[in-house]
């Protein structure tokens, strides 16, 4: 059996052709669209076209509260995709089955079955993506939640502002997005010389003391995070993934982080809450395929 799988971002669509196993049989990325919903379904079902009759079912990732792993109830930065029946839909076009799962439940599922949190009783895998991925782990099993919310990290506040409004949140401070925004600020740089990641950490390493600054900001913003859940669940590792997480700078600068926060709270850290392990996620820019892959073989145990 062979499945298409889409891993559906806030700025790129991954897809891939694998087989039941998670090997990859072809792949590719292509741009998010980014004014409607039929858009895209429409940019889906190019490669449903291309390369469906390969295959047996889809499996996708997506952002946002997924009911039932079939509808949209948010979508995250894609706001043309709240509300949207993304499974039926598709499968109307295609003739093929399709589940979805949220982007950081999948790469939870992934990490948890096989990957850098085997084992673990309590953890999360943190994918730092447009938004603020999440995958909450209690009691060996992904948390989903009673209305399939739990681990909206994004949503997290740091700060409500006096009329009510969230001033401050995860997914605006501890995500890639986050992390341009805060270093376009810092260094006076236009979106066409700081249009993604990698930009950043090109100019990260020229030296530039601003960007420096800027990056030490953004990892302590994803360290607030990770205490956070250490001190509402006591988690005992942290996964950290997503597309700018392959760079070295990402994990270190998390973890030193962390660690200037624990040296400042010796009366907490060591007492009140352990110290998460923080590592990185095993399967990297695959979680959320895999974990996608994962959830459609399972829902088709019983047919």
């Amino acid at each position: 059996m062979q499945i298409l799988v889409f891993d559906i971002g806030g700025t790129a669509i991954k897809w891939s052709l694998r087989d039941e196993a998670g090997k990859a049989l072809k792949q590719d990325v292509f741009p998010t669209p980014k004014d409607s919903a039929d858009a895209l379904l429409s940019s889906l079902m190019e490669i449903v076209k291309l390369h469906g009759s390969q295959a047996s079912g889809i499996a996708i990732s997506a952002p946002g509260v997924i009911e039932h792993h079939r509808f949209m109830r948010t979508g995250g930065a894609l706001t043309y995709a709240y509300g949207l029946p993304l499974a039926d839909r598709l499968e109307k076009l295609s003739g093929l089955p399709v589940t979805i799962g949220n982007d950081g439940k999948c790469a939870a599922f992934a990490e948890l079955s096989s990957g850098a949190l085997k084992g673990t009783q309590n953890s999360c895998a943190l994918i730092l993506g447009t938004g603020l991925g999440g995958g909450l782990v209690v009691d060996g099993k992904v948390l989903a939640g009673p209305h399939g919310s739990a681990g909206e990290l994004s949503l997290l506040s740091f700060g409500f502002g006096p009329d009510g409004t969230i001033g401050s949140c995860a997914g605006m401070d501890a995500s890639t997005s986050g992390l341009i925004r805060a270093m376009k600020s810092a260094c006076g740089k236009t979106a066409e010389e700081l249009p993604d990641g990698k930009a950043c950490f090109r100019l990260l390493e020229s030296g530039d003391p601003a960007a420096s600054q800027a990056f030490e900001s953004w990892c302590m913003a994803v360290a607030t995070v990770i205490f956070d859940l250490a001190a509402m669940l006591d988690i005992e590792r942290c996964a950290i993934g997503g597309g700018i997480s392959a760079n070295p700078h990402v994990l270190g600068g998390i973890k030193t982080a962390l660690a200037k926060v624990s040296e400042k709270l010796p009366h907490i850290f060591g007492q009140t809450i352990t110290l998460p392990e923080v590592v990185s996620c095993r399967y990297g820019a695959e979680a959320n395929q895999l974990g996608a892959l994962a959830l459609f073989l399972e829902s088709r145990k019983d047919r």
